[in-house]
């Protein structure tokens, strides 16, 4: 089942997209369909994503913002992980994000569009509100935790995405790894589509009658 009272889920307009929130990552992958993982640990070093993209496969993470983005932060943390245990997941690699002032963004860009996004998570939203997360103008806001905990957060959308936004509301540190996206939305069919199958089944149809009385 959804855990959809983990989170409060605000749409800013009545075309923005709707989202199903998760909090298990094993009922989110029974609901979804054409996952990829990434775990972060092909990747050498530790490099930073401050106000500069960092493509990691199939996956772009930057934190941007005019004002001063902390040090170390913004990077990939290899193990040991900074301030253990509160920001260790599994041991491995991960991101590790800092927002620390009103104008700081972190992004997740896909290669391509999905409608699935989980991921694992430590110290979001630890103790207070302090993240939000928006998608396609959908703002979701992860519960708030006692304590740094390691949690799944993830939703699933009824419109394709590219990006998912975290935006500051107070000064957040946390890490995510193991990030699972896909399922792709089917195209949608033109409105006008239904209408001129049915009247080619139609015409069709007619032309059979028509010959059935001639004969």
């Amino acid at each position: 089942m959804a855990a959809a009272a983990a989170a409060l889920v605000l749409s800013t307009s009545a075309n923005a997209t709707s989202l199903t929130v998760f909090t298990d990552r094993t009922t989110f992958d029974a609901a979804t369909s054409n996952l990829s993982l990434e775990t972060f640990n092909g990747v050498s070093g530790q490099p930073n994503f401050v106000n500069t993209p960092l493509v990691v496969n199939d996956l772009t993470l930057e934190t941007s913002g005019t004002s001063v983005l902390g040090g170390e932060r913004n990077a990939i943390d290899q193990p040991p992980a900074q301030f253990v245990p509160d920001f260790d997941i599994d041991g491995t690699a991960s991101a590790n994000i800092l927002l620390s002032a009103a104008d700081h963004v972190f992004s997740v860009t896909f290669a391509s569009a999905v409608t699935a996004f989980f991921a694992d998570f430590a110290a979001l939203n630890d103790n207070q509100l302090r993240t939000q997360i928006s998608v396609n103008g959908t703002v979701v806001t992860p519960a708030t935790t006692s304590g740094n905990i390691v949690r799944g957060f993830g939703f699933t959308s009824d419109t394709a995405f590219t990006s998912v936004r975290f935006t500051y509301v107070d000064n957040d540190g946390f890490t995510m790894d193991n990030v699972a996206y896909g399922g792709v939305a089917p195209i949608p069919l033109p409105a006008s589509l239904p209408l001129l199958l049915a009247g080619v089944g139609a015409f069709g149809l007619l032309r059979r009658r028509r010959g059935q009385v001639a004969a």
